[in-house]
């Protein structure tokens, strides 16, 4: 089974591999973003840092994480965007 990467590049600016840019930042590209050629080539890249990630754990992280914000709408806990307000009454 392929793996998701998530990679991130050593340099502050950022760094380009494979035709994409690469943020100082962690980001997560699904199994099969990259070819076999790529992710070797990723991988032996000094100014990446790659690491492989089960998709399932991604999927099911996901999903709880829309439980959960589903769950406290339907309780009515979120603010509307435009409300000024943390409980949304707008005073």
């Amino acid at each position: 089974m392929e793996k998701d990467l998530l990679i991130a590049a050593r340099p502050a600016e950022g760094f380009r591999r494979c035709g994409v840019h690469h943020p100082p930042a962690e980001v997560r590209h699904r199994a099969g973003t990259f070819t076999e050629d790529e992710v070797k080539a990723l991988k032996a890249e000094r100014n990446l840092i790659v690491m492989e990630a089960d998709p399932e754990a991604a999927e099911e992280g996901a999903g709880k994480a829309s439980s959960t914000r589903s769950g406290s709408k339907k309780k009515g806990a979120d603010p509307k965007p435009d409300d000024p307000t943390p409980d949304g009454t707008g005073a």
